[in-house]
């Protein structure tokens, strides 16, 4: 199972969220966790789509034996870093500038 870049074992998802609060990962109930189609509704986004970004790393979660599960806030802090603010109409993106 991999959390972190790290590959760890589990025998229970009681034990994994355990560990995962012992690692500063904050306090977690079963019920907070997402799978992908939650996801990927959330995100309004396709299963597979979700499933790849999990995959390579792209979106916050951890591979529970062969079912991928999110914490809502993780998800919520991606997508508050990965938000792009649209520039005004004839701005440069490169620089930042109006052009005349």
């Amino acid at each position: 199972m991999r959390h972190g870049g790290q590959f760890i074992g589990c025998d229970d998802l009681a034990s994994l969220l355990s560990m995962w609060e012992r690692q500063g990962g904050g306090k977690v109930s079963e019920e907070a966790l997402m799978d992908i189609k939650q996801v990927a509704s959330y995100l309004q986004i396709n299963e597979a789509t979700a499933y790849s970004w999990a995959q390579k790393g792209k979106l916050p979660g951890i591979k529970i034996g062969r079912i991928w599960r999110f914490r809502r806030e993780d998800i919520e802090a991606w997508l508050d870093r990965n938000m792009s603010v649209p520039k005004p109409a004839g701005e440069s993106a490169a620089t930042g500038e109006r052009g005349n």
